[in-house]
C-alpha cells in the first residue's frame, strides 16, 4: 500500500497553505495558530517521508509503511490531506484570474492574498486544527514505534556482535596456544 505519495502531497499542500496564511490579512491569532500547527505537521510529514524513503530503500517487510497502515495513519492522512486541500482551495478561490503555470499561480495567489481578508470561521479553523492535531499525534506515535524498534534491533545486533567478538577472542587465544605448543 503506497503511503509515500499522500505524505508528499500533504507536504506540498502544507507548504502552500503556510505561504497563503502568511500572506492574507486579518485574524492574526487564528492565522498564527494555523500557520504554527501546519508547520509542525509539515515537519513531522518530512520526517515520515524520510523514514518511508529509507524503508523503501531497505525493502524490509516490517518497514514503517506497515506501521503506518497498522496505526491508522493512512486514513487520518487522507482526512488531513482533505482538510489542507479544502483550506488551500478556499484561499486560492479568493484570487481571480490567476495565471496557468504553477509558479506564476503561487506568486499570483500569494500577491493577491496580501489584500484579501481571512475567510475562515472559527468552526472551520477548529475542524482543520483538530484534523492536524490527530495526524500529528499518529505520526509521532508511528515515528516513536519505529525508533523503538530500531533501538531494539540495534541492541540485539550489538549483543550478537559482542558474542562474535568473544568468539573471535577465544579463537585467537586458541591459535596462540597452538602456536606456543600448549
Amino acid at each position: 500500500m503506497d503511503v509515500f505519495s499522500p505524505v508528499v502531497g500533504a507536504i506540498d499542500l502544507a507548504e502552500k497553505l503556510i505561504g497563503y496564511v502568511k500572506a492574507v490579512k486579518g485574524a492574526e491569532r487564528d492565522r498564527l495558530e494555523v500557520s504554527s500547527e501546519v508547520s509542525a505537521l509539515k515537519t513531522l510529514l518530512e520526517i515520515m517521508r524520510g523514514r518511508l524513503g529509507n524503508a523503501s530503500a531497505n525493502d524490509s517487510s516490517d518497514d514503517i509503511s506497515n506501521r503506518v497502515v497498522k496505526t491508522g495513519i493512512e486514513g487520518s492522512l487522507g482526512t488531513c490531506y482533505g482538510a489542507l486541500k479544502s483550506a488551500v482551495d478556499r484561499l486560492e478561490n479568493l484570487a481571480p484570474n490567476v495565471p496557468n503555470t504553477r509558479e506564476q499561480f503561487r506568486v499570483s495567489v500569494a500577491e493577491w492574498l496580501k489584500n484579501a481578508k481571512w475567510p475562515f470561521h472559527q468552526g472551520e479553523i477548529k475542524t482543520l486544527l483538530t484534523s492536524i492535531e490527530r495526524l500529528k499525534s499518529l505520526l509521532s506515535l508511528a515515528l516513536q514505534t519505529s525508533l523503538m524498534e530500531f533501538i531494539e534491533r540495534a541492541r540485539d545486533e550489538l549483543a550478537t556482535t559482542g558474542r562474535n567478538v568473544e568468539d573471535i577472542k577465544a579463537a585467537i587465544l586458541l591459535l596462540e596456544a597452538n602456536q606456543r605448543g600448549v
